[in-house]
């Protein structure tokens, strides 16, 4: 049987990006609001872009990646991942997503090929 996830040995101060997540919360935009799949559309899922474009493009794109103005705000998020991960031109976006209570993420597919891995660059982390 394969395995979905690895486990990571890493220390993570989830409290403090909680906070952080919850004290930007205000700056988020929707995701993928257009999106329909199977008569079914995106309800309550936001994003924040904190590495990527800037702030509010959530999608991939090939535009130059750099910490956004909201990644200031975040501060003992950003020293997490720079202290645990090697990002570089090759990363794709870093993000808060959000779903709302009662909210809805429509079936859809990330990737066109199956298997673990990254996924357009970007690694899922699920605090």
């Amino acid at each position: 049987m394969s395995q979905a996830w690895n486990k990571l040995d890493i220390q993570v101060p989830h409290l403090d990006i909680l906070t952080e997540a919850e004290n930007v919360k205000h700056l988020r935009v929707e995701h993928r609001d257009t999106d329909y799949t199977h008569g079914l559309k995106n309800k309550g899922w936001h994003s924040l872009t904190l590495y990527g474009v800037n702030n509010t493009t959530t999608q991939a794109s090939d535009l130059p990646h750099n910490w956004t103005e909201a990644s200031t705000l975040c501060p003992k998020t950003v020293e997490f991942l720079k202290n645990n991960f090697n990002i570089n031109e090759e990363t794709g976006r870093i993000r808060f997503m959000w779903v709302e209570p009662g909210g809805m993420v429509a079936p859809h597919k990330d990737k066109e090929h199956r298997g673990f891995g990254a996924v357009n660059k970007i690694g899922r982390a699920h605090v």
